[in-house]
């Protein structure tokens, strides 16, 4: 799985792809749901918890990211996801007390 990633206006993205059979449009807009489990796969091998994807969006939303989908059938995915880019914070008279201490 080939992933790229690039930070540009105080955001990372990270872009992961895949060669897999795809996701169905109107399926791409569920995939992120808790418990979701498309029904194109009968065979349990390949069926998960229906959690993964919904636990990364939860992550992802938790730093103040956001993930997407683009998928056509037959031709795989490309799973994208941002973040905030955190600076250093500011020093404050208070950080520096700490140095004088004795």
């Amino acid at each position: 799985m080939p992933s790229t990633g690039s930070a540009e206006g105080g955001v990372v993205e990270i872009q992961v792809r895949d060669n897999g059979i795809g996701i169905r449009e109107e399926d791409q807009e569920v995939i992120f749901d808790q418990f979701c489990q498309l029904k194109r796969h009968s065979d349990p091998e390949h069926r998960g918890a229906g959690l993964g994807l919904y636990i990364s969006k939860k992550l992802v939303e938790a730093y103040g990211g956001s993930i997407r989908v683009s998928s056509a059938e037959g031709k795989g995915s490309l799973f994208s996801f941002t973040l905030p880019v955190a600076g250093p914070e500011p020093e404050t008279p208070q950080d520096r007390s700490s140095e004088y201490v004795i």
